[in-house]
């Protein structure tokens, strides 16, 4: 019996921005087209 299964493609981008002073803020963002 076969199973069911799950197929994406996609990407994940990380974003780090300058705040003031030695800080960084990362952001995290993506898509993904799913068949």
């Amino acid at each position: 019996m076969a199973g069911n299964g799950i197929a994406s493609i996609g990407e994940c981008m990380l974003e780090l921005s300058g705040q003031v002073g030695p800080n960084w803020r990362m952001g995290f963002a993506g898509d993904t087209f799913n068949t």
